[in-house]
């Protein structure tokens, strides 16, 4: 693939505010963090030249394996994803009552949580992000891919969306 340009943004931000009523006045506390790391076309720090986006489902009891090394992913222009590192992904659980287990693909899974045999169990609604935005990036060259499985409950299917960058081999 060779792109023209590239630029995305995977940022995490929490604002929060707690009040506590005293006697004659209200305590406050405001808290504001904002976390984000922009990416460019390019191979270095900071930098990716392969981006791939879905929106995907589940039905219930079953699992896909998603590899990001053998071309079996396209992105929306229609270009085969072939990453050796990985700078970012989110997956996004969209299910309103099951869970999206992310992880255990065997001997091939992606270094995100430790052994082959490590989950992250997404609970409805929630996001998982992962960033590594250094020139090194997650080196996914061997081991590429990331299982997603139904969590085995609830009444519907749990779409999700996958949002990952990388760099291309």
């Amino acid at each position: 693939m060779s792109l023209s340009t590239l630029a995305v943004t995977f940022a995490a931000a929490v604002t929060a505010t707690l009040t506590k009523t005293a006697e004659m006045s209200t305590l406050t506390d405001v808290c504001s963090n904002n976390e984000g790391v922009t990416f460019a076309l390019g191979t270095g720090a900071n930098q990716g030249n392969g981006f791939f986006h879905d929106q995907r489902a589940l039905a219930d009891g079953t699992n896909e394996t998603l590899v990001f090394t053998d071309s079996s992913l396209t992105d929306l222009l229609s270009e085969a994803v072939n990453f050796d590192k990985l700078k970012a992904i989110m997956v996004v659980n969209k299910s309103t009552d099951s869970t999206l287990i992310i992880g255990d693909a065997a001997a091939t899974q992606m270094a995100l949580f430790g052994a082959v045999d490590e989950t992250l169990v997404l609970q409805p609604g929630g996001v998982f992000m992962f960033i590594c935005p250094d020139a090194d990036g997650l080196d996914i060259s061997t081991n590429s891919s990331l299982k997603l499985e139904h969590g085995g409950e609830g009444d519907s299917a749990p779409d999700y969306e996958i949002l990952a960058i990388g760099v291309q081999a």
